[in-house]
């Protein structure tokens, strides 16, 4: 469900409150999906067959002067979780049923995504390459984690094709949520250079475990580091 009315998850603010949207109405929160069904759909002023009124979700420019709906807290729940500590446990009874050497936990993605336009056309040339059409941005930090309770650090993986359908391989959900605050620019991949317009958004979700993502190494030579180096932090 999307609720931008909550301000804080367990005590962390959340970035997507807002009380008013951008075409004067006020937010509600609206059931997105209920046990796997579609129930709902972010709305505004812009007339759609069916729906009579806009639920204020109307965030950001769209096309021809219309404005574009941009969920604010997306809340992420499951009927049935199981505590985070057992997470990696259930991944390496899978990884050892399915006799691998090794799973793989993904930690951040680069959400928003500061890739260049050479990085874009090569994750296109690769999706095409292997007939997909559809794809994460790519992980920023993940592992190997082996049987023997040792991680290796993974670097230069990019998802192949991911869309929707992947969300019915997830076997489990954790019973604790994290939150995610991001600037929002309503691209795909969320793309920093896409556009100046943006908005505020947050996802509360818990740790899945999937039965099989396909993962593939990045084709070339991965991104140069910055030529200078950050600048100080609190005076250090």
């Amino acid at each position: 469900m999307d609720d931008p009315s909550q301000k804080v998850f367990q005590g962390q603010p959340l970035a997507g409150q807002y009380d008013v949207d951008e075409e004067g109405v006020p937010t509600g929160r609206v059931t997105l999906v209920n046990k796997g069904i579609l129930k709902g759909f972010l709305l505004t002023r812009q007339p759609v067959r069916n729906f009579h009124a806009s639920n204020g979700h109307a965030r950001l420019p769209g096309a021809w002067g219309a404005e574009l709906p941009v969920f604010g807290n997306v809340f992420v729940t499951a009927a049935e979780t199981v505590p985070e500590s057992q997470m990696r446990t259930k991944l390496m009874e899978k990884v050892k049923a399915a006799g691998l050497k090794y799973g793989v936990v993904i930690r951040r993605l680069d959400f928003p995504s500061t890739a260049d336009v050479e990085d874009l056309q090569a994750l296109a040339a690769q999706l095409q390459k292997g007939g997909s059409t559809r794809s994460l941005t790519p992980p920023l930090i993940a592992y190997r984690v082996y049987p023997d309770g040792h991680d290796e650090l993974v670097r230069g993986l990019r998802f192949k094709d991911f869309s929707a359908k992947d969300l019915r391989d997830v076997d489990s959900a954790s019973d604790r949520s994290f939150v995610l605050n991001y600037q929002n620019n309503g691209n795909s991949f969320n793309w920093l250079n896409a556009t100046a317009a943006a908005t505020s958004s947050s996802v509360i979700c818990p740790s899945l475990l999937f039965d099989s993502v396909d993962l593939d190494r990045a084709q070339g030579d991965g991104a140069k580091p910055p030529i200078v180096p950050p600048p100080p932090v609190d005076g250090q």
